[in-house]
């Protein structure tokens, strides 16, 4: 049984942020860490771990050291209630980055943001969002694209993200933006409702996938709850949403991608869209990488592990000024 005396911190190593710790002896149960930047509220990283009788762990965060204000707090949180707290003091000279005038309120997992702002991975081989470029987000999860997207003065950003506790966060820190148009579903091969799986580690800040798509990452859906959520098509999304070209068009969907880009929507990505940048989750990126380059787009692929990793997309004949069909008329 866990209670506030099973958890031992065994080590802390300041260079490369990594904490072991584990259950005493004679100890098991579920329990979850947490860590949290002091400055900026961001969760670093959250976990939920199951340990037994002496069991260790160890935890690397060395990802944002530079990103770290001064100090960040460790705590270990059993059912919600906090069973150990530990501070530790990671950069003397505080670093400069976007977010030092920034405050959340512990509900924004550090990752995405840092992916995007830190290691631009929206923007790579030619593929960058610009000024005044029309936005979808499909994905949005806690909005970290969005900011990407309010910060370079995108003109129009419309979102798509099912999990009503991620569209609530994004209401709350980005809500306010009139150029900013949410849809609380998620881009499936039909219109209509289906159950959307999140991660285990968090209900709320936890990515999420629908039951049809398939991701190479089950560990992480592995205990995660199941909510009922709304779906659409891609292509009655862009005719709900009015949407006549796109410059950005980014995708993050755990797997819903392989709806996306389909033939029924051929004509629209070979006339209408600007440039692509994608997470694929699963072996159809293949399908994909094929489908673009069919529709006349210049392709590069990142490669990642188990099928994940990035693709950039950019067609060669876009022009703004001549779209194949307005949305009112999409077939």
């Amino acid at each position: 049984m866990i209670d506030k005396d099973c958890i031992d911190i065994y080590n802390f190593n300041y260079d490369n942020l990594t904490i072991h710790y584990g259950c005493k002896e004679g100890k098991s149960g579920k329990f979850k860490i947490k860590i949290v930047d002091n400055k900026t509220n961001f969760i670093i990283h959250q976990e939920l771990m199951d340990g037994s009788h002496g069991l260790r762990f160890w935890t690397n965060f060395g990802y944002c050291k530079n990103f770290i204000y001064d100090a960040v707090t460790v705590t270990f949180e059993v059912d919600g209630a906090k069973i150990l707290e530990q501070q530790y003091m990671i950069n003397s000279t505080p670093p400069n980055h976007a977010f030092l005038g920034f405050c959340c309120d512990q509900d924004l997992e550090l990752y995405s943001y840092h992916e995007i702002f830190c290691d631009n991975v929206y923007s790579r081989y030619g593929v960058s969002l610009e000024e005044n470029d029309m936005v979808v987000d499909i994905g949005s999860n806690q909005g970290a694209f969005i900011k990407y997207a309010l910060s370079n003065k995108a003109s129009t950003i419309i979102s798509c993200e099912p999990n009503p506790h991620c569209v609530e966060t994004i209401r709350k820190y980005y809500g306010q933006h009139s150029k900013l148009t949410l849809n609380q579903c998620a881009i499936s091969d039909n219109n209509g409702k289906t159950l959307l799986q999140i991660g285990r580690n968090s209900e709320k800040t936890g990515g999420g996938k629908i039951l049809k798509a398939q991701a190479n990452s089950p560990d992480y859906y592995a205990d995660g709850k199941t909510i009922e959520v709304e779906t659409i098509t891609f292509k009655n999304f862009v005719k709900k949403n009015k949407i006549a070209h796109i410059d950005f068009l980014k995708v993050d969907c755990e797997g819903s991608e392989v709806f996306i880009f389909i033939e029924e929507n051929a004509e629209f990505f070979r006339t209408n869209v600007h440039k692509i940048a994608l997470e694929f989750h699963n072996e159809q990126k293949d399908d994909i990488t094929k489908f673009l380059r069919d529709a006349g787009y210049e392709v590069h692929v990142d490669h990642g592990q188990n099928n994940l990793g990035m693709l950039y997309a950019k067609n060669t004949h876009f022009n703004k000024a001549v779209v194949a069909y307005p949305p009112e008329k999409a077939r």
